[in-house]
């Protein structure tokens, strides 16, 4: 009370004294016993300056949003929700509670109505006269208890005891009623002078005086404040040259409270709402921190395709109840939806930000010309924004500088941020080579408070003051009303394109604010009667993009936050055609067998070229490092000629006569790993070097190969530097520094080599297992049992001694063929390989079924597996052998089943189209080399890729298959599966 009563006499605007001011000040007239309703009366208090607005009920939409005010209160169980206005009972004006509303903010859907005041008029005599504000008088004075005791000069009120305890949802009508849409004359209805109220059907869709009150009893006349708000306010002042004069009492979602003083806003029709992002870029995700130009009142056609965030904060009319806190929704910044378990915090997080870093895409902090990297920083705050500046020259941090980008966006949770940059500044051109600075600052109780088409604003303001937190009191807000480069590139240009700089000026509009912005990092002290004034003293508005006052067709951004920024940090600009990295296969952020640590984005190793020759082998070339090189062609890797000799399971290891070039004055190291334990990291214990001092063409490395070595396809790194590499073993253990990360000059090459013996076998079976769907003797036959074909040693269930048979050793009929290896088919056989090679007599129209059955018989995974199989001569393939099963993923829905595939213990289904699953069928004279899966298939086993194909083919891609370390009795074993298909005899 002290405050209101000091701020709308002389000493308005001056807070700091109004509040050391005594309270006799404030002792006389209506505030002394007045009862202080929560409405109209807390936006036009007695004393006040400025004029009276009409709050809105329309159909209409503005901004993508619902054009009316709903209003929100909090009661508890049994207490009273108080209601009335100026427009209860005339013509269609009435007030209707709700106890629940769907979908997005300011959009919403209304439920059932739970409480009509007009019902409540009508429905008992003696409540006739209920739920109307007829004068001033009586809107200062607020309403009568329910009973009709105390509070004299006061309205009866409609009234409604709340069931439950929770928020409720009350909608004020106009004379017009709840769905009719904004009307042309409706500006007639708004009284400008405070102390006249409209009770007149002229109102239209707005509403002069209303109220909205909780007591705790029938008799009481004490109301519970701060229990009353909104997250959107429309209003219409009825004509411009009229100017609000309002406190409002946001809250934000990380628990800062302010206080807003409107301070003489001069609009017309306009909303007022408060969200986390303000405005948004043409992203439609990030906030634009600027202003959204439009085509008209309701901001149509936005320029650059800009947005404005939905309201997410509610707005109080009086200092807040922390009762109605923890029954506050809380909603997404960007979708307006609600946020299911999300909540407000009853008190404000200070924000810290901490682990600031940058990965480009040369490894480390190093990116390549107009590629950029991403940025990592932990943020303590539940909810709240980001700002990463990266500064051209290193001192000016501006985030609207041209030269310099800023890189935005919100957090909804606490712990670890990720951000991408693609190298660029903020006019979309390239970052050039060099070192640049950056920082990374987070915001806590950012408050935007966008103004949308309020033409004027000749007093300034509005004045934030942040009420909750140490930082009490604080004034500081910022705005930017220039021109802007939008993310997608497009500039939004300001008033003066003719100066070369087109984002230096205000934008478009008669009487712009001066200056244009406020400082970007320190704001401005938003009670200075030089804050944020545009526009003139009356008129301005066109409802025309340009035309009118500087606030008209748009919508104002101006914001507060309290910021934690991180220290000055740098990243690195190379030429792309400057770099060489490794070649070993990385197939994600962490490591494992037949996964290292490569790429730039994984800060694999890399090495600047350019300068002194430093080579490993005759030459180097650049590499993207984004790919292994064993898939680019340019990569030159000419140390070796494919993969190293074998490595022994035990003792040294030597590799000599390495080729290398030192043609500079300093001496270089070569540095070798070898994978020893195939864990797919380098560690200290696989490590050797060698001196390279300048003119030497060799040089040698020699392992003590670690008692931990695995058997099996492993990767040897070499790396060439002057550079003083260091593996940094109090940090990572278990890997070796050296092996990764940035290199100043030289190269790096990653090579293939086999530890132990690494055989990898695949045993193909072919069987038939059926003669018209029959298993059991056919002819003689028995179809239902194992098979020992003596003649086809192949066939049996043992392992030959050397598994390869393209092996030049391979010779199942030598004496060295040991019949007696080890079986490793799963057992039973009489159910895991049945058929026979012969399946007795058929005549035209029976139907074959044939099994082609499979087992890694290595002693490695065998990789990458594909076979191929003709149909045989004198059959038709059938392709609708398997209708009825259910259809693998991938298959075309609604065709033909023909191939049976079991593996992994379970069987799937396809179709014989080409439709990305494991299986094919080509029909007769396709070639199943030509397709893009099969390109190197020999069905002919001539050595030739040429296939004739004269009778159909299938073609089999089964990928890995995990080899068998033994027999096993369960066909669910990954090393044993089969293929089945079916033909019918011509």
């Amino acid at each position: 009370m002290i405050r209101a009563c000091i701020k709308n006499s002389l000493f308005s605007g001056t807070k700091q004294l109004a509040k050391a001011l005594p309270l006799a000040l404030c002792t006389t007239g209506i505030w002394s016993s007045a009862v202080l309703a929560e409405g109209s009366r807390d936006m036009f208090p007695s004393g006040a300056l400025g004029n009276r607005g009409n709050i809105i009920w329309s159909a209409a939409t503005a901004n993508g949003f619902n054009d009316r005010t709903l209003l929100r209160v909090f009661a508890n169980a049994g207490e009273y929700i108080l209601v009335s206005s100026s427009a209860v009972d005339v013509d269609d004006g009435d007030i209707e509670i709700f106890d629940s509303v769907s979908g997005r903010v300011a959009a919403e859907t209304l439920g059932t109505s739970v409480f009509s005041c007009v019902a409540q008029r009508t429905a008992n005599p003696a409540d006739a006269n209920r739920g109307f504000i007829n004068t001033r008088t009586e809107e200062l004075a607020g309403p009568l208890s329910i009973n009709g005791t105390g509070n004299p000069n006061s309205y009866e009120p409609c009234y409604y005891q709340a069931p439950s305890t929770g928020v409720y949802y009350v909608a004020m009508y106009g004379p017009l009623g709840s769905s009719t849409g904004r009307i042309s004359n409706g500006n007639s209805g708004v009284e400008p002078n405070i102390t006249t109220l409209n009770t007149g059907t002229n109102q239209g869709t707005g509403i002069s005086a209303w109220d909205v009150t909780v007591r705790d009893s029938q008799s009481s006349t004490t109301d519970l404040t701060g229990r009353l708000h909104t997250f959107y306010i429309t209003m219409n002042m009825g004509d411009n040259g009229r100017q609000l004069h309002s406190d409002l009492y946001p809250i934000t979602t990380d628990g800062y409270q302010y206080e807003i003083d409107i301070r003489g806003l001069d609009p017309f029709g306009f909303r007022v709402y408060g969200n986390q992002l303000g405005n948004l870029n043409s992203d439609g995700l990030t906030p634009l921190y600027g202003d959204v130009l439009g085509s008209n009142g309701s901001i149509s056609n936005p320029l650059g395709n800009t947005s404005s965030a939905p309201p997410q904060f509610p707005i109080f009319f009086n200092t807040i109840d922390s009762a109605v806190i923890p029954y506050l929704p809380v909603y997404h910044p960007v979708t307006g939806n609600e946020r299911v378990g999300a909540s407000f915090s009853s008190s404000p997080v200070l924000p810290t930000v901490s682990a600031p870093s940058y990965s480009g895409d040369a490894g480390g902090n190093t990116s390549t010309v107009n590629v950029g990297g991403t940025f990592t920083f932990s943020s303590n705050l539940p909810t709240g924004n980001y700002q990463i500046v990266i500064s051209r020259d290193g001192v000016d941090f501006d985030p609207a500088n041209p030269d310099n980008r800023v890189l935005r966006g919100f957090m909804l949770s606490s712990g670890g941020q990720t951000v991408s940059w693609n190298g660029q500044d903020n006019t979309s051109q390239p970052f050039p080579v060099g070192t640049f600075n950056y920082q990374i600052q987070i915001h806590g109780g950012e408050y935007h408070f966008p103004i949308s088409d309020a033409e004027n604003n000749t007093l300034g303001g509005p004045t934030y003051e942040l009420l909750n937190t140490a930082f009490a009191g604080n004034r500081t807000a910022f705005y930017d009303h220039r021109g802007y480069y939008t993310s997608s590139g497009v500039v939004v240009e300001d008033r003066d394109t003719g100066d070369g700089n087109l984002t230096d000026d205000a934008l478009c509009g008669d009487d712009p604010p001066s200056p244009p912005a406020t400082d970007l990092f320190a704001g401005a002290d938003s009670s200075s009667s030089t804050f944020n004034v545009f526009g003139q003293a009356s008129g301005g508005n066109t409802n025309a993009r340009c035309t009118g006052a500087f606030g008209d067709t748009k919508i104002l951004d101006l914001w507060t936050y309290i910021a934690d920024s991180t220290s000055v940090q740098q990243l690195i600009i190379v030429d792309a055609a400057s770099l060489d990295y490794g070649d070993a296969p990385d197939t994600s952020t962490g490591t494992g067998t037949g996964d290292y640590t490569t790429v730039a984005t994984n800060d694999g190793p890399s090495h600047t070229l350019g300068g002194t020759t430093l080579t490993i082998g005759a030459s180097v070339t650049a590499d993207t490092g984004t790919a292994q090189n064993t898939a680019a062609t340019a990569d030159t890797d000419d140390a070796f000629t494919g993969s190293l000799a074998s490595v022994p399971s035990t003792g040294t290891y030597e590799i000599n006569n390495i080729p290398v070039q030192n043609a500079g004055s300093t001496d270089a190291t070569l540095h070798g790993w070898i994978d020893f334990d195939r864990n797919g990291r380098f560690e200290a214990d696989e490590y050797a070097s060698a001196t390279v001092t300048p003119t030497t063409t060799t040089a040698n490395l020699s392992w003590t190969v670690p008692s931990d070595a695995s058997d099996g396809d492993s990767i040897a790194r070499f790396r060439l530097t002057t550079s003083t590499l260091v593996d940094t073993i109090s940090s990572t253990s278990n890997q070796d520094e050296r092996s990764v990360g940035r290199a100043n000059d030289g190269e790096v090459e990653d090579y293939f080599l086999s530890i132990g013996a690494s055989n990898p076998s695949v045993l193909l079976v072919k069987r038939i297992t059926a003669i018209n769907g029959g298993t059991d003797t056919v002819d003689g036959h028995d179809l239902s049992q194992y098979r020992d074909e003596s003649a086809h040693p192949y066939d049996d269930n043992t392992i030959p001694p050397i598994s390869d048979p393209s092996s030049s050793s391979y010779d199942p009929t030598s004496s060295s063929f040991d019949p007696n290896e080890t079986n490793l088919w799963p057992t039973p056989l009489s159910t895991t390989l049945v058929g026979g090679t012969n399946g007795g007599t058929v005549v035209p129209d029976d139907m074959v079924e044939y099994t082609i059955y499979f087992l890694s018989a290595g002693d490695t995974t065998a990789e990458e597996i594909r076979f191929c199989d003709y149909i045989p001569g004198y059959t038709d393939f059938l392709a609708n052998s398997f209708n009825g099963n259910s259809g693998s993923t991938g298959s075309l829905s609604g065709a033909d089943l023909s191939i049976e595939i079991f593996q992994n213990g379970s069987s799937s289904y396809h179709t014989g189209a080409d439709d990305g699953d494991a299986v094919v069928y080509f029909p007769p004279g396709v070639d199943p080399a030509s397709d893009s899966r099969f390109t190197d298939i020999d069905c002919e086993g001539d050595g030739n890729s040429s296939n004739s194909n004269p009778n159909g083919a299938i073609a089999v891609d089964l990928g890995d298959i995990t080899n068998a370390s033994s027999a096993t009795t369960s066909v669910a074993d990954e090393s044993y599966g089969y293929v089945r298909f079916r033909a019918r005899v011509k």
